[in-house]
């Protein structure tokens, strides 16, 4: 199951449809496995990114990225948020 979101600081959870365009930055995140800690990522990368958008897959511990941030900057986040990309 994938879960489609668009979580941004001052919006609530709403579904979005992604542009088969729209190319977004992908890692595999073997510790995420729960709400609670698509919540530390989506606080996490919100704090870098205001603007970026975010896909969360918890079955296949993928999260996906679009921003403007570089991906060796996001891995470095997640990494220190506890959620070292594999």
């Amino acid at each position: 199951m994938v879960v489609r979101l668009i979580l941004k600081a001052h919006d609530s959870v709403q579904p979005i449809v992604f542009n088969e365009e729209t190319e977004m930055i992908s890692f595999t995140l073997p510790d995420m496995t729960c709400g609670h800690c698509v919540g530390v990522l989506n606080q996490t990368l919100i704090e870098l990114d205001p603007d970026c958008e975010l896909e969360f897959d918890l079955l296949n511990h993928i999260i996906k990225v679009e921003s403007s941030i570089p991906r060796e900057q996001l891995a470095d986040a997640l990494t220190e948020a506890g959620y070292p990309p594999a």
